[in-house]
């Protein structure tokens, strides 16, 4: 028999309690078809859940199957299928089983959650906000549970003024028992687990939120896992980095500072900051957060020359030239001459002074110490032969560089670096490697195409640095 949904018929007054609420929008609740037992079926169900409990999912699926078959209208094969799915990582055919104990047991509390997440999950907000809202009137789950239902329904009633002002009557509890069930016995790969799922449902907010009230409560591992993804979160939350500034700060100054996944050891702070600042750039590029945390390590450290340059090469390209650039560079220079993304930094601030015989010496000096010269560095040359005369040369660098951005090897190389960052260093994936890769190379690839194109009908190309230089000095 097909599941079937519907809304209450009663004529609706305004509610006095979120369950009220929520029974106006939530599946009705059904008795499921009553049946009896089959014998075969329940022997086969009986085998499967002794193999599961010893971890023998596969072989526990097979006989999962063979009950359903044997009695297809009981649910218990379809849920134990579906959590030893779960066990062996099939999600997505985890879900689809889900779905068959639905249609069996309107009412299965486990299967409303796991599917309204999933429907908040992937923008289905109706489907949601029925499965969600039954399972609010049915259920009190675990905190961790509720934690994330609790996300999924902010989620999928994002526009409803009235549920939203009831959820956030609800949100102190449920934060503060989840938070003390994950800080005081979860290992990491349940937090960033949880961290993920908050994600997924556009709950980054909720999930810094969680971080900042029960960080100090967890042990040393757990610890360096949250103070690694920290500044990922709250830069793709629009924060400034001060957030992180200041709770790196505080365990720098208790002696507890320590990043993933070297996490027993400890870190400095200015070391700590600029890895903060080098996760921010590559996932969002917000701008206000990765100055600030480079400032802060360069202020702490005026020896580290690969935050410095970075620093240099963020404001460069935001501001120009500028006194401050200036000098940033020159002192990396002082630290190390002869690092290839230095010689590319200082290079291309020349380019935009005017100093072509000093950017050419500088830049072509880059690429020949480089094991493996970035598209950008050809790009850079480029313009900097570009403005020298040497046209036909200046043409090759660009053309160089197209080549490099579109070779599939160059992407799937890159989008594996992001996706190891993620998986391997945050633990967390809150963009996409195919999202970041994007935000990092679509705009070198579009200018190098606009320069060619350019070129190519007679007309001057267009540098979009020489925009930024009547505010320079």
């Amino acid at each position: 028999m097909p599941l079937m949904f519907c809304m209450s018929s009663t004529a609706f007054v305004e509610p006095l309690t979120i369950q009220e609420y929520f029974a106006n929008v939530s599946v009705d609740k059904i008795a499921g078809p009553a049946h009896q037992t089959v014998r075969s079926a329940a022997r086969e169900y009986v085998h499967a859940k002794q193999l599961a409990l010893n971890n023998f999912h596969i072989e526990a699926i097979k006989h999962y199957r063979n009950a359903a078959a044997l009695d297809v209208l009981s649910p218990a094969p379809w849920v134990g299928m579906a959590i030893s799915l779960g066990a062996i990582k099939q999600d997505d055919t985890a879900l689809l089983v889900w779905k068959e104990v639905i249609a069996r047991d309107p009412s299965h509390t486990d299967a409303l959650l796991i599917l309204g997440i999933d429907a908040a999950r992937m923008g289905n907000k109706e489907l949601g906000q029925q499965y969600l809202s039954r399972h609010w009137i049915e259920a009190n789950p675990e905190p961790i549970e509720s934690l994330l239902r609790y996300a999924a329904l902010r989620s999928v009633f994002d526009t409803d003024e009235v549920a939203l002002g009831f959820l956030e009557k609800e949100l102190g509890p449920i934060l503060d028992e989840a938070g003390h069930r994950l800080a005081t016995s979860a290992p990491s790969a349940a937090w960033l687990g949880v961290i993920q799922q908050l994600v997924d449902l556009n709950s980054t907010e909720l999930a810094l939120l969680l971080i900042q009230q029960h960080i100090a409560d967890v042990k040393p591992k757990e610890l360096a896992s949250l103070l690694t993804i920290l500044p990922v979160l709250e830069s793709v939350s629009n924060g400034d980095g001060s957030l992180t500034e200041n709770i790196y700060t505080e365990f720098s100054v208790n002696n507890k500072l320590a990043l993933s996944p070297r996490w027993s050891e400890r870190i400095s702070l200015a070391e700590a900051l600029s890895l903060a600042a080098q996760s921010v750039s590559v996932v969002s590029g917000n701008v206000d957060a990765s100055v600030l945390l480079y400032k802060k390590s360069v202020e702490l450290d005026a020896t580290n020359a690969l935050a410095i340059n970075n620093l240099a090469w963020i404001v460069l390209e935001e501001e120009g030239p500028t006194e401050y650039v200036q000098q940033l560079c020159a002192k990396a220079m002082s630290l190390d001459a002869k690092a290839p993304y230095i010689l590319d930094t200082v290079g291309r601030m020349q380019t935009m002074l005017g100093n072509t015989e000093l950017s050419l010496e500088l830049l072509t000096t880059a690429i020949e110490l480089s094991d493996d010269p970035s598209p950008e560095m050809y790009e850079h040359l480029g313009d900097a032969l570009w403005n020298s005369g040497e046209r036909e040369r200046a043409l090759a660098m660009w053309e160089t560089a197209s080549t490099i951005l579109n070779t599939e090897d160059f992407k799937t190389f890159a989008m594996q670096d992001y996706a190891a960052l993620a998986h391997s260093v945050w633990g967390v994936m809150v963009r996409t490697p195919e999202a970041m890769y994007d935000f990092e190379m679509s705009g070198v690839l579009c200018r190098l195409q606009n320069k060619l194109h350019a070129v190519a009908q007679g007309n001057e190309p267009d540098f979009e640095y020489t925009k930024r230089l009547n505010g320079a000095n």
